[in-house]
């Protein structure tokens, strides 16, 4: 039987599952397979997906440059959304509710975060003051949050022309119709909820492991899970608020960022998330670049495991240049990149990417 790359465990074939070493909310489905694998047992996939991935990208600093990203693409026409913004979780108990389920608020919506795949959740809408501005806008972006989960999507306002309300929208039971008063009835006042945001401190240096392991798995197979570094980096992606930092090398997104704002450029996409993979003395690393503006970096495998094939497969660099929105992922060396970024020698499909971009007003 295989053993988990997360948890070092022996499963049985179909207790595994598909692992996007990149998640998927940062364009990870649309990367090549080379960075996919089914050596991650479904409940690590499940447990790190929600508390390692999305603590990650629920964070206001990532969620922001997300959202920059998803503005690049948006245009009154087309069929993309913008990422709502994470709020956290209000201290609200609705009818039916399980003792461990969670209401959590997204501005511009609960359940318990251990079983969001595998579970049904509801998520109400709500129309805002604002809504009017951009009401298509608003729609899909509700829509789009909630993709690949199974999610019933309740429209919690009355619409006089119910020919306006999309398809996507479920019809509200008796239950939901009594939460929904519950929410907005006058006895509630929403803007006195407390609104937590609890997450594990150390959710960034995690993300960053894990990542690493990832990758060098996926680029070297086993032996990018042998040896003292390999063990540090498990001890990482586990890590407790409790537990001494292991000795992983690089730099976090938050907790130790890239102050080279130079290099932060050259190595990202204003639009993009881009995952640039090198050699370096130390072995193979990592850097990921979220729109040209926050990056994060780790050593994956250590010199001493590699071969001279192995190091073929990296040689100059790779880059993955992430697109979630257009649901494609350009593949090229780092000299390729660098002679498009300094304008040497521009890329036609990027270029094509970039030329469009600059024609939508809603890009900053």
């Amino acid at each position: 039987m295989p053993a988990c790359i997360y948890c070092d465990k022996d499963k049985p074939d179909n207790e595994m599952s598909l692992e996007h070493i990149v998640p998927q909310c940062l364009g990870g489905a649309y990367i090549p397979n080379i960075l996919k694998t089914r050596r991650v047992c479904k409940k690590c996939n499940n447990n790190l997906g929600q508390f390692v991935d999305a603590s990650f990208a629920k964070n206001s600093i990532v969620f922001s440059h997300l959202q920059r990203i998803d503005r690049a693409f948006y245009t009154p026409t087309g069929s993309n959304g913008v990422a709502l913004t994470y709020i956290g979780i209000i201290g609200l108990r609705l009818k039916g509710m399980k003792k461990d389920d969670v209401c959590e608020f997204y501005g511009y919506v609960g359940g318990n975060p251990r079983t969001v795949k595998t579970s049904n959740t509801r998520a109400y809408f709500f129309f805002s003051d604002k809504s009017q501005e951009d009401m298509r806008c608003v729609l899909l972006s509700f829509r789009d949050a909630f993709k690949g989960r199974k999610v019933k999507k309740i429209c919690g306002t009355p619409i006089v022309d119910r020919g306006n309300i999309p398809s996507w929208f479920t019809p509200p039971t008796q239950r939901d119709k009594d939460r929904i008063e519950a929410i907005t009835g006058p006895s509630n006042d929403l803007a006195q909820l407390e609104v937590q945001q609890s997450f594990n401190v150390n959710f960034d240096i995690r993300f960053a492991a894990k990542l690493a392991l990832g990758i060098g798995f996926c680029l070297f197979g086993d032996k990018a899970l042998l040896g003292a570094y390999a063990t540090d980096l498990k001890k990482a992606i586990w890590l407790r608020e409790e537990d001494p930092t292991p000795s992983v090398q690089g730099k976090g997104f938050l907790t130790a960022p890239n102050s080279n704002k130079k290099f932060v450029e050259l190595t990202g996409h204003p639009h993009a998330v881009t995952l640039l993979i090198i050699q370096t003395i130390e072995g193979v690393s990592y850097h990921l670049n979220i729109a040209q503006g926050l990056s994060g970096s780790m050593l994956c495998v250590k010199t001493a495991l590699l071969t001279e094939k192995d190091r073929q497969k990296v040689n100059h660099g790779l880059v993955f240049i992430m697109f979630r929105q257009l649901k494609k992922t350009i593949q090229m060396s780092r000299l390729e990149f660098i002679s498009h970024k300094n304008g040497t020698l521009p890329h036609p499909e990027l270029s094509r990417i970039e030329a469009e971009i600059s024609q939508n007003p809603y890009a900053r």
